[in-house]
């Protein structure tokens, strides 16, 4: 179970800078969002309930679902390493207020695990 939440928040954390969205998230240093504890939660209770979201949150509400299915193909090793330093971060320090709830929510049959699995491989 801690596995598939890890996989899970990972594929939440580089949903955004999996796609083309421009290059608003291309040198996307995801360091300082970890270092802001506020934004950390902030993300978390937009993906996890009906709370207004700024324009990040709203665009990892479209893409999650999408790059949890598909194995975030479009995702470059770059921002599979920044999904590692997530992990790490939100394993360590969010679990029980982000890590089960999100994948209570997005995965909660863990059909995706394996895919989650190649993603962080």
């Amino acid at each position: 179970m801690k596995l598939s939440i890890v996989l899970l928040f990972s594929a939440v954390v580089v949903a955004v800078s999996c796609y083309d969205l421009g290059e608003r998230y291309k040198n996307l240093d995801v360091t300082k969002i970890l270092e802001n504890e506020r934004l950390v939660q902030a993300h978390c209770d937009c993906l996890l309930k009906n709370t207004r979201c700024n324009n990040d949150g709203e665009a990892l509400k479209k893409y999650v679902p999408d790059a949890i299915s598909n194995n975030c193909n479009q995702c470059t090793e770059k921002q599979r390493a920044s999904a590692s330093l997530v992990i790490k971060h939100l394993r360590d320090n969010h679990s029980e207020k982000c890590f089960k709830p999100l994948i209570k929510k997005y995965d909660p049959n863990n059909e995706h695990s394996e895919e989650l699995k190649d993603l962080l491989a």
